[in-house]
């Protein structure tokens, strides 16, 4: 879960908590990359995308252009509320998109979709 709020991220991982998901957290995009370059094992990640400094746009890219993380499935996060933008995301290889206030059956929902897909 990245996302530099620290009521969404919270939000967030009570919800997936409660359906039993484990949930680590990452405070912005740099801190994310950290814990994807360590080596963790990560299933999916959430990713908001207006951040300060490293945006989710850049993570996302990011992720994809690397061997290890290419196929981790990634759902963005988001504020902004177009359908331009979230046209740029799926092409930007996003397998989902959840706009803001977080709707708790969607948001689920959505991420156990991402994760049928993705074989996990």
């Amino acid at each position: 879960m990245v996302d530099d709020d620290t009521v969404i991220r919270r939000l967030a991982r009570a919800l997936l908590e409660k359906n039993g998901f484990r949930v680590s957290e990452a405070v912005d995009g740099a801190a994310a990359l950290e814990h994807l370059e360590a080596g963790h094992a990560y299933d999916l990640v959430v990713l908001d995308l207006n951040m300060p400094e490293l945006d989710g746009l850049e993570v996302l890219r990011r992720v994809r252009g690397n061997v290890s993380t290419a196929g981790l499935p990634i759902i963005v996060l988001t504020g902004s509320d177009g359908g331009a933008m979230e046209v740029k995301l799926m092409d930007e290889g996003a397998d989902g998109y959840i706009r803001k206030p977080i709707d708790p059956p969607r948001f689920v929902s959505r991420i156990k979709a991402a994760l049928r897909r993705a074989g996990g």
